[in-house]
């Protein structure tokens, strides 16, 4: 049989076509490509929040080491003195009731977290965790200081008045549940900030020689720690703190800080200090108020 060359053109496109649709039908689809996990994407969100914040640009370590070179105004350092007068001490700071003890004693509790929010730049979850420590702390403490009264009140026949160590922080912060770590959970930078590292080196070293374990503040530490560093720093004679080098006993003084000799005032040296320091200065010592009185009036 004999085809035109037309015919054979026709025949030649439709094997052509079927050869095409053939090839489209065996050609593999590419597979969908597996999604990749975000690292941290099964923390919770407040979690993964925390995790990442040590490594945000101007976290808690350089905000507390600029502040403490920084220092503070006289206005400043005044009007964290008025308020501590103002509403924190109870009376003269020397109650003589019980029902004035527990309101000193719920003060300073108050005063302390604010202390640690400034220090540490705590998190609004972390405040509000430290918050809620502090007043199950302060409602433990009150119904054992009401148990010793009740105790002695039948003892010895009549009240014998509250203890000073019931309201004084000096006393009752020596305890580690007053620890700003064990309030809260803290970051790796803002636990770099306290003496938490230091602590742990210091209390290995107590278990080795059988002492009792350091405090987890101490009130004869003079020298400064900067954040991260698990050692101290002595700080120059000509630029060591004069009087009050026991404001760093919970927020440690940064080796950076200066605390100018030349033309010397007491309201000058508080002046060298976090805003953290300084609150801390007052609430262990509240007597600092009388050493700086005349200056506050006069100068």
């Amino acid at each position: 049989m004999k085809f035109s060359r037309q015919h054979l053109l026709g025949l030649g496109t439709a094997l052509l076509l079927l050869a095409l649709l053939g090839a489209l039908r065996t050609t593999k689809e590419p597979e969908p490509q597996k999604a990749t996990k975000a690292a941290g994407a099964g923390l919770p969100r407040d979690a993964r929040a925390q995790r990442d914040k040590p490594r945000e640009r101007g976290g808690p370590v350089s905000r507390y080491t600029a502040r403490c070179v920084q220092g503070l105004s006289e206005e400043e350092v005044r009007k964290i003195i008025a308020e501590f007068q103002d509403k924190v001490l109870v009376g003269d700071g020397h109650p003589g009731s019980m029902e004035e003890g527990a309101e000193q004693r719920r003060r300073f509790h108050d005063w302390y977290l604010r202390t640690l929010v400034e220090g540490l730049d705590l998190s609004p979850d972390q405040e509000a965790a430290a918050k809620a420590r502090l007043d199950a702390l302060f409602q433990e403490a009150l119904a054992k200081q009401n148990e010793l009264l009740k105790a002695k009140e039948e003892g010895a026949g009549g009240l014998l008045g509250v203890e000073r160590r019931f309201y004084a922080a000096q006393s009752w912060l020596k305890d580690d549940a007053y620890a700003p770590w064990e309030l809260c959970e803290l970051t790796k930078d803002q636990l770099g900030i306290t003496w938490h590292d230091w602590l742990q080196v210091e209390r290995k070293s107590n278990e080795e020689t059988g002492d009792d374990p350091s405090p987890w503040f101490n009130l004869w530490i003079r020298s400064g720690k900067a954040p991260g560093s698990g050692g101290t720093t002595a700080f120059p004679k000509e630029a060591a703190p004069v009087r009050f080098g026991d404001a760093g006993v919970i927020f440690p003084l940064h080796p950076r800080q200066s605390f100018v000799h030349e033309g010397y005032s007491q309201i000058g040296e508080l002046g060298s200090l976090h805003p953290a320091q300084l609150r801390t200065l007052l609430m262990l010592f509240p007597e600092t108020l009388e050493k700086v009185d005349y200056e506050l009036k006069h100068r």
